[in-house]
């Protein structure tokens, strides 16, 4: 789902447009994954709403918190979704 931040009124890293999206999915954040490319306006907000989230960034050494995946490019995020859904099966991904 994309929401626009304008659309809201809201822009990252307001909690707002997380909470729309889980809303209109009908969701729970801890049954949701948010995919971004910012540390600071994708990741965190997630995180601290409960929610999984894939950071994009083509470097990082740093330790990520529990919930967080990293890859270098979105073409990944299938064979990571396929990953994590393997190895949680009947999980938190099958909501």
């Amino acid at each position: 789902m994309a929401i626009a931040a304008g659309e809201l009124l809201a822009p990252k890293p307001d909690p707002a447009s997380f909470l729309t999206a889980l809303s209109r999915l009908k969701v729970a954040p801890e049954c949701a994954m948010h995919v971004g490319d910012s540390w600071q306006e994708d990741i965190l907000p997630a995180q601290q709403l409960g929610m999984h989230a894939v950071w994009i960034a083509e470097t990082g050494d740093q330790t990520l918190p529990p919930r967080v995946h990293r890859i270098a490019h979105i073409k990944e995020l299938p064979q990571l979704l396929e990953s994590l859904e393997k190895r949680h099966s009947g999980g938190v991904y099958n909501h």
